[in-house]
């Protein structure tokens, strides 16, 4: 028991001086062992947390993305269904235009 001691007490002198510990106190970023499965615990529970919200950002920009690709199927649709009735309007104007010319 007495060697311990004096080996405690010659460590304690080779430390540098800022490293002293006096009580309880112990240098910044310095965890105890049995504090470990806590802050381990925080550490989990943030970055699931923070996954969470990034893939929630992941699909809501994903949703966006596909509303405007829906939007824009349903203009191109449109455009495409004026298109064609455009062309069956000439086309009836022409055989209107035909009809007349028989008449004459």
């Amino acid at each position: 028991l007495r060697l311990i001691q004096m080996l405690a007490v010659a460590a304690a002198k080779r430390m540098p001086a800022n490293q002293k510990a006096v009580g309880r106190s112990r240098p910044e970023g310095i965890v105890r062992p049995r504090e470990l499965p806590a802050m381990l615990d925080a550490m989990g529970k943030l970055l699931q947390t923070a996954k969470a919200q990034a893939d929630a950002k992941l699909q809501a920009i994903a949703a966006a993305r596909q509303g405007e690709q829906s939007l824009e199927e349903k203009i191109n649709a449109v455009d495409r269904q004026l298109q064609e009735e455009s062309l069956s309007r000439v086309q009836q104007e022409e055989a209107v235009a035909d009809a007349e010319r028989q008449l004459e």
